[in-house]
């Protein structure tokens, strides 16, 4: 499973990213953003299975990027 993590603190995508590989080693981690920008452009490039969102992110939040990703089709088939 493909996984895109997005948060703007360098601490929750790392513990995230610790915390899903000790879960399952299944879990692929793709993309990693600090904003909502970087993160909507790499969700675009990998095409992740899942995306793990902070909401409160500088550039773009969580819920904007999450609008444009259904937008443009990207979201669950």
């Amino acid at each position: 499973m493909k996984v895109a993590i997005v948060a703007d603190e360098i601490r929750i995508r790392e513990g995230i990213e610790k915390l899903l590989k000790k879960l399952n080693r299944q879990y692929e981690v793709v993309a990693v953003a600090e904003n909502g920008e970087d993160g909507l452009n790499r969700i675009r490039e990998t095409k992740p299975d899942i995306v793990i969102t902070d909401i409160c992110m500088p550039v773009m939040d969580g819920l904007e990027m999450l609008e444009k990703i259904t937008a443009e089709g990207l979201g669950a088939q």
